[in-house]
């Protein structure tokens, strides 16, 4: 998506050339539209979805008639959730989509009958034990301006924040707790009983020693194996798991998984998305202390842990210029007429 400012000293507003001229702004603008609408428009579609809580007994359904296999369209919506007990054919209940409500992309169903939706607008609904939905995250806007600005790509298809994402339910104490954390470090937790977002320093200090907790049990299993084959033998890449792991690793400077890290990063995979080395990089590199002041802090910056990203991304360039070829269209053809108008 071009976002598309009409804010004071914008460029939007065309030259008061007559009539012709801006008719022909708006052919040139159209050309712009249609010229760049396959470099910077991603066709995205929205699957059905089914996820089963971690005892066994919930099931959560999404699905859309977009995703009929005669149609199966782009952008799917209308899409009814619905939550059963494993084995009836009756849900509980369901919700339809609503059109001021984004499609579902994730399901993660509690084991106590509630239910968390992630979808593509980067939110977080909590359904309670009747389907009941109360919306009580929304990431991007929770960010700050210096993590969107380090650490969100911005691509064609969207702000992508969630690449190597951990998304769990735990209980810490006797509060049970859904978290979302992010790759660079960022802790979310969500209070799923009640449907509220929970702003506790000290609870995500808590989430993220058990994180880095489990990170070190899972270094003492790992296979080393950074990228296995896929099951056709074809060549594998970066599974999401080892991904965040190494992530972990790498903000809390884990020793023994660095060398892993080390060589993600001196052998970066361009060919698959999202780029496990390139996120690696942006992560602020910590030591092995427990929890290091970059996991608190992660919007400081210091010469250490410095991380440089460009203002637009490779794609968002080539975007513009193909676009761009649009309005230039327009503009010679002003050009010409006004010289055969001489």
């Amino acid at each position: 998506m071009v976002r598309l400012s009409n804010a004071p000293g914008s460029a939007l507003r065309p030259p008061h050339w007559g009539g012709r001229a801006i008719l022909l702004w708006a052919l040139g603008f159209s050309f712009l539209s249609m010229s760049g609408s396959s470099a910077i428009a991603t066709e995205w579609f929205y699957n059905d979805l089914k996820s089963t809580s971690s005892n066994g007994r919930y099931v959560a359904e999404a699905k859309s008639p977009d995703n009929a296999e005669d149609r199966h369209l782009p952008f799917a919506g209308h899409f009814t959730i619905t939550l059963s007990e494993a084995g009836s054919a009756e849900p509980l209940w369901s919700h339809v989509q609503q059109e001021d409500e984004d499609a579902p992309i994730v399901l993660f169903p509690a084991d106590d009958g509630r239910l968390i939706v992630e979808d593509t607008g980067s939110q977080y609904a909590v359904f309670d034990t009747t389907g009941k939905r109360t919306v009580v995250l929304r990431v991007i806007a929770s960010l700050s301006d210096d993590e969107v600005k380090r650490f969100v790509s911005r691509t064609s298809a969207g702000d992508w924040w969630g690449q190597f994402a951990t998304h769990e339910f735990m209980t810490v104490g006797s509060r049970p707790v859904f978290f979302i954390r992010t790759y660079w470090g960022r802790v979310f937790a969500i209070d799923y009983q009640s449907a509220r977002w929970l702003r506790d320093p000290e609870l995500e200090r808590d989430i993220e020693a058990r994180v880095v907790a489990d990170t070190r049990a899972w270094l003492t299993t790992f296979s080393g194996d950074l990228k296995p084959a896929d099951s056709r033998g074809g060549k594998g890449h970066y599974s999401s798991e080892v991904g965040m792991r190494l992530c972990v690793v790498r903000l809390h400077g884990i020793s023994e998984g660095l060398p892993y890290v080390d060589q993600v990063i001196a052998e970066p995979d361009h060919e698959h998305w999202p780029d496990l080395a390139r996120e690696l990089s942006r992560v602020p590199a910590g030591r092995d202390e427990g929890l290091p002041e970059a996991a608190r802090e992660i919007g400081r910056t210091t010469e250490e842990n410095q991380v440089v990203t460009p203002a637009w991304t490779p794609w968002e360039i080539l975007g513009i210029l193909v676009g761009s070829g649009g309005a230039s269209v327009g503009l010679v053809m002003l050009l010409f007429l006004r010289w055969r108008g001489r």
